[in-house]
């Protein structure tokens, strides 16, 4: 009977799952849970000892192990693709998305991508982007403990594919889904069956930090952070635009105290467990368990989402092996090959040589003339130095360069005259326009513009544009000022809109820095004012872009 494995590594903690079956019916074999030791010199291989001791004799399948690692290492881009081809939408991801990560390069990143829907014409995505600096070390422990994984996911898709193996997806219902890790919180929220949102709260159940805390402190933390969490979910719920209505929150993870049993506008907060409640008693919670569970039950081919953050770097892993002979006779044939074709280049280039000597002396006889036969150049009183050299190049006087060279010095010397003739008639190109606090002003009511669908009802009070001149190292920039309301039904509402703005603003190319300001309630209590938020941008950036 076939075997899988789902391994979590977090930064504090760890949890291993042995599954047994198939994709509809998978039992549990072997699990254990564990903390990486506070203070260890390599915590991370001892969390690698302990895995490889609670899995001797399991005989796992190379390629049916999964690790599942810290969603708050992830960041997620929404993208909309004019195509829903998944072999085309994977050869321009990267582009695509590039300009939406400007806090990395993206050589540095592993991207994935979830589709949301899709018609023939376009698709709608969820773009994740991890480090891979952030992956390596995860995955160099799991190799050192005999289980290298064949596939990476973050714990927020391992969730929603056991929350669905579990069936608790129906076509008529909605629900959120809720990951307590140990330093970040993932929220998914799944309508009809289908996923429609992925997020990530940076907090969990540890303090960020590598150095443990005294248990008052963690107590602190813990209320801390369930009551962010109670917001955060409040937010989801009352934002969620779902077409069915939302009936339960299920959380594992973590234990949260103070949050399961309870009720967020009139939403049930339940523990999803992987077993039924007489076994889930048995093991301490056993929720804890759930994200390792879904890595491994998607070794065995269930769930609805296949993610894959190891697609580049497994892109060729186990072929090269069996291809190196053919690949070194191939290297002798192609270094065969280029000299040939090196040789073939060499005449080419002397050919072509010849034929720029020609194109030289031509290019001399319509610039220069031909006194000689009396005939006139187009070029009248040449200076001296452009005439000294073309006249030179062409008897071959000039060794430094080749003709194409020669003829590009030509070219340079001629666009330098005209720069002299330009500044001496005081039509100097080069000469930059200051910023435009007009195009400043519109690049933000554009940001408004494009939401407008979003945002609902908001009304610009006053709008202010100043151009500051930058002085020394500083560059020249645009402060636009604002005074704005936001109506939403209520205040939550309303302050959703306004961070929708303002972070929309943020992933511009132009953005450069914020100040917010004091949110105002209105007297009607459905909306909020702001008075004089400031926006500072550069709109060379924005000019370079369109370029």
């Amino acid at each position: 009977m076939a075997r899988s494995c789902g391994i979590r590594i977090g930064l504090r903690s760890f949890e291993v799952v042995v599954l047994e079956g198939g994709p509809k019916k998978a039992k549990l074999v072997r699990h254990i849970t564990g903390e990486l030791p506070d203070g260890a010199e390599d915590p991370l291989a001892e969390a690698a000892e302990a895995i490889r001791e609670a899995t001797k004799g399991e005989n796992i399948p190379q390629d049916s192990v999964g690790l599942v690692v810290d969603t708050g290492l992830a960041a997620f881009r929404t993208l909309r693709l004019p195509f829903s081809d998944r072999s085309k939408i994977e050869e321009v991801i990267k582009f695509e998305v590039e300009n939406q990560l400007p806090q990395w390069s993206i050589d540095d990143v592993v991207i994935d991508f979830l589709v949301l829907d899709s018609s023939e014409v376009e698709s709608n995505l969820i773009v994740t982007a991890v480090p891979k600096a952030a992956l390596a070390p995860q995955i160099e422990a799991c190799a050192d403990a005999g289980l290298e994984p064949v596939e990476v996911e973050l714990e927020a898709t391992a969730m929603v594919n056991a929350a669905q193996h579990l069936g608790l997806f129906a076509e008529e219902s909605a629900c959120v889904l809720v990951h307590f890790g140990d330093t970040s919180t993932s929220v998914a929220v799944v309508d009809g069956g289908a996923l429609k949102s992925l997020r990530a709260i940076h907090s969990g159940a540890f303090p960020t930090g590598a150095n443990p805390v005294n248990p008052a402190a963690a107590e602190a933390h813990r209320e801390e952070v369930v009551a962010r969490l109670r917001r955060e979910l409040l937010r989801t719920i009352s934002a969620a635009a779902t077409a069915q209505p939302i009936e339960a929150v299920y959380v594992c993870g973590h234990h949260v105290e103070g949050l399961v049993g309870e009720a967020i506008l009139d939403t049930p907060v339940e523990t999803l467990n992987i077993l039924p409640d007489e076994d889930a008693e048995e093991i301490e919670n056993s929720g804890r368990l759930l994200v390792a569970w879904g890595s491994a039950l998607g070794r065995l081919g269930g769930g609805i989402l296949k993610p894959s953050l190891r697609r580049e770097e497994l892109r060729f892993l186990g072929k090269f092996e069996r291809l190196e002979l053919p690949l070194a006779v191939l290297g002798l044939l192609l270094l065969t090959l280029f000299s040939v074709q090196a040789i073939i280049t060499h005449k080419q280039i002397q050919q072509h040589d010849r034929d720029l000597k020609v194109w030289l002396e031509a290019s001399n006889n319509f610039m220069l003339g031909t006194p000689e036969q009396g005939e006139a150049g187009n070029l009248r009183r040449p200076p001296e130095n452009i005439h000294n050299y073309a006249r030179n190049a062409e008897k071959g006087e000039v060794q430094q360069k080749s003709r194409y060279g020669q003829l590009k010095m030509i070219d340079k010397m001629l666009q330098d005259e005209i720069l002299v003739q330009q500044r001496e008639l005081g039509s100097d190109v080069s000469i930059t326009q200051p910023l435009s606090a007009l195009e400043g002003v519109t690049l933000v009511l554009g940001v408004l513009d494009e939401l407008k669908e979003s945002l609902g009802q908001f009304s610009i009070r006053r709008i202010e544009s100043t151009y500051y001149s930058g002085k020394g190292a500083r560059e020249d920039k645009i402060v636009v000022k604002l005074d704005l309301t936001f109506r939403g039904g209520d205040t939550i509402e309303a302050t959703r809109r306004y961070e929708d703005f303002l972070e929309t603003v943020r992933e511009k190319p132009w953005y450069l820095e914020d100040k917010p300001v004091k949110q105002n309630t209105l007297d009607t209590a459905d909306g909020i004012f702001l008075d004089g938020l400031q926006i500072t941008l550069d709109t060379k950036r924005a000019e370079n872009l369109e370029s």
